[in-house]
């Protein structure tokens, strides 16, 4: 489970922040990350407690889901019957030392406004190759550390993350904080999560460009297409096994040489794929590219007739490749948020 400090104003907030916190708090306890924040009104207190009741409403301990680090010179949080468990609190002496603490409890950080301490949080992090997100709309440091970022790209650009998936965050939070949660998945993630499946001698360019674009959407990392990710010297069919068990969600792509007569070999590879896809009970999502036929079931070894019970996406060419795409990723997305 991967921890995200939440860090911002510690007063009065303005609209558009005090809105981002609550968003925030709630979208990172129902995507199963964990929270850290300080003790301070504003920021800190609006996160902990959208966080704590959407954990209430799973019916799930915050104990292990949630640390406030405390310390009693700061505002006092520590009152709020949400936080009132000596589990949830790590009390320090400090400011100086709850600033260090919170800042080594987590693997990434959202910036909600913030007045000066903020700001020099966020470039400890990315500094340390932690990614962070500053959520621009809010002002304060995190429309400065927003700024800067994006004028330094090269230099501080956030880890896994493509400069326009950054970009977004200059969009504000409406109504939730999802799209932010698959940032930070994106940011995290160090599996491949989309399995693509595909013919090298069948629709190789397809492939790359559905895996660029669904790697632009998701993140370098959560795509797995085999000529990219399989490392010189790794066990093919052992690498394909690790990889398919990892993932969440499998792409068949099914062109015009794609060749369902193929599939009766024992050691084809696709069929390696597929089978291993289907035992594991893992979603399939065929996509029909250019001239290629869904195969009918009785063409389809008994191992793999359950294919054709997934619902297919059509590219019929390239006129309607965007459109399609727009159909895949939205797919993608609702298997990767049901399997969460």
């Amino acid at each position: 489970m991967k921890t995200v400090l939440v860090a911002g104003s510690g007063r009065s907030l303005n609209d558009q922040a005090e809105l981002a916190a609550r968003l925030v708090g709630r979208g990172l306890a129902k995507s199963g990350f964990a929270l850290v924040t300080g003790c301070w009104k504003g920021v800190d207190e609006k996160a902990t407690n959208a966080f704590l009741g959407a954990l209430q409403e799973d019916g799930i301990s915050p104990v292990g889901r949630y640390t406030q680090v405390f310390h009693r010179g700061a505002g006092n949080l520590l009152m709020s019957s949400k936080v009132s468990d000596a589990r949830l609190r790590f009390e320090v002496g400090s400011d100086e030392v709850a600033y260090i603490k919170a800042r080594d409890l987590c693997q990434a950080g959202i910036l909600i406004g913030g007045l000066g301490g903020t700001k020099h949080m966020a470039f400890e992090l990315i500094g340390s190759g932690r990614p962070v997100f500053p959520l621009s709309l809010t002002g304060g440091d995190a429309m400065d550390a927003y700024g800067e970022i994006l004028q330094k790209w090269e230099q501080r650009q956030i880890p896994w993350l493509t400069r326009t998936q950054f970009l977004g965050l200059s969009l504000p939070l409406v109504g939730d904080a999802n799209h932010l949660m698959r940032l930070l998945s994106a940011a995290l993630s160090n599996t491949a999560e989309v399995f693509i499946s595909y013919r090298r001698d069948d629709v190789p360019g397809v492939a790359g460009r559905i895996a660029a674009d669904l790697r632009e959407h998701l993140g370098p990392l959560r795509v797995f297409l085999d000529m990219h990710s399989i490392e010189p010297g790794c066990n093919f069919d052992s690498r394909i096994r690790d990889a398919l068990e990892q993932c969440r969600a499998v792409i068949c792509l099914i062109g015009p040489r794609w060749n369902v007569e193929r599939l009766s070999t024992r050691n084809d590879v696709v069929r390696y794929e597929l089978e291993t896809a289907l035992q594991l009970d893992k979603p399939i999502v065929p996509v029909v590219a250019f001239s290629g036929e869904l195969p009918m079931e009785q063409s389809l070894p008994n191992t793999l007739k359950g294919l054709v019970r997934h619902n297919a996406v059509f590219v019929h060419d390239n006129a309607t490749y965007e459109d399609r795409m727009n159909s895949i990723i939205k797919e993608i997305d609702r298997l990767l948020a049901g399997r969460a």
